[in-house]
């Protein structure tokens, strides 16, 4: 049993790595980079309802034009769809986003 939950740490580490890769290096506004992977994955991304927010729409709109427009997103390791920071604020500067 405690080999099985180590096995879990270890792969869900590395999961974690692994989408730490996807975020880049900008961290939002305001954050501290975080002491543990799934952390600075939190420090580096949006969730959708932040993004949302963020760049002022529904998260059903952000979904939607997620999959419609194949903007730069992710799935996590417990499954929560995050944008990095970069592509969001690529986004707001860019001038045909409201589009």
């Amino acid at each position: 049993m405690m080999d099985e939950f180590k096995q879990d740490m270890v792969t869900d580490k590395d999961a974690w790595l692994a989408t730490l890769e996807l975020c880049g290096e900008q961290l939002r506004a305001g954050v501290d980079d975080g002491d543990t992977v799934q952390k600075q994955v939190d420090a580096r991304t949006y969730t959708i309802t932040a993004a949302a927010q963020k760049i002022g729409v529904k998260p059903k709109t952000l979904k939607t034009a997620c999959e419609d427009l194949d903007l730069e997103s992710f799935i996590d390791p417990v499954g929560t769809l995050r944008f990095p920071v970069k592509a969001l604020n690529f986004w707001i500067a860019d001038p045909d986003y409201e589009k």
